[in-house]
C-alpha cells in the first residue's frame, strides 16, 4: 500500500509552496511506514508551462498529468520492489 499525494495548481504556480497540512500528513504516513508518491515534490521541479498543462482547471489533472502520475507510481512500485517488470531487461534493444 502507498498514498498518492496530488497537488493543486496553486501549490505550484506561480512558485511552489507547501500546503499547511502536507508535512503533518507525510509525517504520519512515515510513522505508519506507508510510502508516499508525491506529485507536489515531483512537479515542483518542472517548468511552469509543463505544470500549467497538467491541471486543466487548477485541480483536475489532464492526460499528460495522468501519464506523469503513472510514471511516478511505476517508480514507486520499482522502489518498493513490488513490480516484476522493474527487474526485467529489454532483450529486444540488444538485437
Amino acid at each position: 500500500m502507498f498514498v498518492l499525494y496530488t497537488c493543486d495548481r496553486s501549490d505550484l504556480l506561480p512558485v511552489p509552496n507547501q500546503p499547511r497540512f502536507k508535512s503533518e500528513l507525510v509525517d504520519r504516513l512515515k510513522a505508519l511506514k506507508i510510502p508516499v508518491t508525491d506529485t507536489h515534490a515531483a512537479w515542483s521541479k518542472l517548468p511552469q508551462t509543463t505544470v500549467e498543462s497538467y491541471l486543466r482547471d487548477g485541480v483536475h489533472p489532464t492526460a499528460p498529468a495522468y501519464e506523469s502520475i503513472a510514471d511516478l507510481v511505476f517508480q514507486q512500485l520499482c522502489t518498493e520492489k513490488k513490480l516484476a517488470a522493474c527487474s526485467l531487461t529489454n532483450t529486444n534493444s540488444q538485437k
